[in-house]
């Protein structure tokens, strides 16, 4: 356990699952009274017969969780559960204001929302985000064939990539770190 973080203090960290097993993970922990979070987006899916919409987890083999030092090993040793996302060996503690910021994007009706690793992707622009729920946090710009912005959550070893309108962005032309997560 890490000397900053207190044996009584609860903590967001995410856990790594096996494939396809995140909502029951969510489950399996709800009844052992863990409190899990797994953010799920709205896809069509085409069958043969038919297309049907499914809930399907946002981060594909990651669950997130709000749990003191005492249910680090309940957590770790639920089936399905491979390891804690760590830092320095130990569980990396997520920002609660990284938790809001995803609650209230998947909120929002304009979004268009793929995640993707941190290794895939490429700095190109630095943007500073004006209007919406990301407002007054930098993103960096994947592409510009329309609107699309990348928004770094770094501590999650994931990137989003969001679609926003052009007037949402404004290039970031110092080299202050606007970012504010």
């Amino acid at each position: 356990m890490a000397e900053h973080i207190k044996k009584s203090e609860y903590n967001w960290y995410v856990v790594y699952t096996k494939a396809r097993w995140e909502k029951k993970i969510h489950d399996i922990l709800t009844k052992k009274g863990i409190h899990s979070w797994c953010p799920l987006k709205r896809t069509t899916r085409q069958w043969s017969d038919r297309k049907k919409i499914i809930l399907e987890p946002v981060f594909s083999n990651y669950l997130f969780v709000h749990i003191n030092s005492d249910q680090l090993m309940e957590t770790l040793t639920t089936d399905g559960v491979l390891f804690f996302v760590s830092e320095n060996k130990h569980p990396k503690v997520i920002r609660p204001c990284e938790i809001d910021t995803v609650k209230r994007f998947l909120l929002e009706d304009y979004k268009s929302l793929t995640v993707v690793p941190e290794s895939s992707l490429q700095a190109l622009q630095k943007v500073y985000i004006i209007k919406g729920v990301f407002l007054n946090h930098s993103g960096t710009v994947i592409q510009l064939n329309k609107r699309t912005v990348l928004v770094n959550l770094q501590s999650l070893d994931q990137g989003l990539l969001v679609e926003f309108n052009k007037d949402f962005v404004l290039p970031q032309y110092n080299s202050v770190d606007m970012e504010t997560m």
